[in-house]
Order: C-alpha cells, then structure tokens, then sequence
C-alpha cells in the first residue's frame, strides 16, 4: 500500500472502532460493485511478506465487504488480500457477505518467480471461490507469467534463490516443463468447473510461451468440446 492509502485505511479503521462508521449511518446497501486495490497490469508484485498493519488492513476491508448487501462485482489487486480476509478478519465478515457475487476479478503472483509462500497463492484459488462465491458466472484473472495458477515449482530456500532460480528459469524451456505446465492447467480447469457449476467465462490476461498456446488449445478441446476458447500467448478465454 502506499502511505497516503494506508493513512486512509487507518483513518476509516479508527472510525469502525469507534462505531462512528457503520451500517447505521452510512448507506452502502445499494452497491453492487466494489474494488479493493490499485489498478491491474502484467507487472503484478507480490505483497512482500505479512506485516501486522495488514491484520488492521484485512479486518477494513471485511467490514466494508460487508456494508455492501447487494454485491455482485468484486474485484481484488492482489489476490492475497481476500486470503487475510477471510483468515484475520473471518469473524467481522457478514456470513454469506460474498455468495452473490456473480462476477471476480484477481491479481495473482508468478507461479515461478518470488518467494515460496508467494508461487503458491494460487492453490488456494478454486477452494475460497466454491467455500465462499458458489454462483460466480465470471472469473478474471492477472497474471504475471503463465496461466496456470497452481504453481509446479519446488520451494527455493530464500538464502539460496539467487543460485537456484536461474536454474529452474532454464528447465521452464524443456519439454518436460512444457508437458507439466499443460497437465498442470488441465488440474486447474477441470477443479474450477467442478467446482463452480454455474461459471460460464473465464478470462486470464498473462504471458504465455507460444509452443505452449497449440498444446493448451488441443487440452480444452479435448476436456471441454463443447466450449469455445480463444488461446494466444497473452490472454486465454473460455466459455463454458
């Protein structure tokens, strides 16, 4: 966050504890679209390790989630943030606050590059949509690199990244990588649409290799044959 939006956020956290902002008095029953971070790009950063203000942060936007009873469109810069939601600021969202959302949009890191915790985020995805957003119609998605959003890549151990990276940067080129990542997004897929009945378009902005785009076209024919898709090596659509 940068510190004019923090200095925000710790003005609107002292309001909420202090009741002065609440539900009473401040009428967001009619909002049905709601933002919560910076705007999207290709060069999206990985929040740089847990910090204690983002407890304060996590439990603003729970209450501000769920101010708005007719919510439809969510969308979240940094997938992460609705992680710490829902583990530190569990008890002050409003039960189902999130069940009508039918449309989501999320930044989520590199599956490759950062830190451990960061390459994994994804593999939380399918899970806290189905627990908490089951009608979801619409998923947008940003990425870094890839679009798989589970991560293959073992943990690196952070005193010695800056040896082992460049050597797992020169695996992603073999075929073995290649093979791995197209199972790997077939697992995704097939989870997301067991998991969400009533989704009917995803839509990934990233960065793929091209030798992969053909072998991703040829999985979803096969998994999916009675969809439409349109693969290129920036951006991968899906109607289910």
């Amino acid at each position: 966050c940068s510190p004019q939006y923090f200095e925000t956020l710790m003005l609107l956290s002292t309001l909420f504890q202090t009741q002065q902002l609440n539900l009473n008095n401040i009428q967001f029953r009619n909002v049905t679209k709601l933002r919560l971070g910076d705007t999207y790009n290709r060069n999206l950063s990985p929040l740089e390790g847990f910090r204690d203000e983002y407890k304060t942060l996590a439990k603003i936007y729970a209450h501000i989630i769920s101010m708005c009873t007719q919510l439809k469109y969510l969308s979240v810069s940094k997938f992460e943030w609705l992680l710490y939601i829902i583990e530190y600021a569990f008890d002050d969202l409003r039960k189902d606050a999130l069940s009508a959302v039918q449309y989501a949009e999320f930044g989520i890191t590199s599956c490759n590059f950062g830190y451990n915790e960061s390459v994994h985020v994804g593999k939380h995805l399918v899970s806290i949509l189905g627990t908490f957003m089951p009608h979801l119609k619409t998923l947008c998605l940003w990425r870094l690199d890839d679009f798989p959003w589970t991560s293959i890549r073992p943990d690196i151990p952070s005193r010695r990244y800056g040896i082992l990276i460049p050597r797992w940067q020169k695996t992603l080129r073999t075929s073995e990588s290649i093979l791995q990542h197209v199972r790997a997004f077939e697992e995704d897929l097939c989870e997301l649409v067991e998991q969400l009945k009533g989704l009917v378009y995803l839509n990934i902005y990233g960065k793929t290799s091209y030798k992969k785009v053909e072998l991703y076209r040829l999985m979803v024919q096969n998994r999916f044959p009675n969809s439409h898709s349109d693969i290129q090596t920036s951006r991968f659509r899906l109607w289910i």
